[in-house]
């Protein structure tokens, strides 16, 4: 599915707030170790589109976060975040995701549940 998601959206048949909410699936499938991990294997299954979202970062995050040990901090993961949608607004030179997380930020709920996952 991420890859008809990406493909639609490139080809301009997906409506850019369609696609903006696959960028968050696509986020957090990157920060998944195990996903980095299966990366490189599995890359040359996917359509060049996904390769695009993902390439970009891989060398990085397995740098930083897989081979030091060290677990990431919030503010990593955050500033990792705004990285990746600034990425994907260029890749498709998409506004909407440019500014989808402040957008999301001002309308957040006010009270966090208890049970919250983060």
């Amino acid at each position: 599915m991420f890859e008809v998601a990406c493909r639609l959206r490139h080809r301009k048949i997906m409506p850019p707030e369609v696609f903006g909410s696959w960028v968050a699936w696509y986020f957090d499938t990157l920060i998944e170790w195990g996903f980095r991990a299966a990366w490189a294997d599995l890359r040359d299954n996917y359509v060049k589109e996904l390769r695009a979202i993902f390439d970009p970062f891989m060398d990085d995050l397995i740098a930083r976060w897989d081979q030091s040990g060290q677990e990431p901090s919030d503010d990593d993961v955050q500033d990792l975040r705004r990285q990746f949608y600034r990425h994907l607004g260029k890749l498709y030179r998409c506004p909407l995701i440019l500014k989808w997380l402040d957008d999301c930020e001002k309308r957040s709920p006010s009270v966090i549940h208890p049970h919250a996952y983060a």
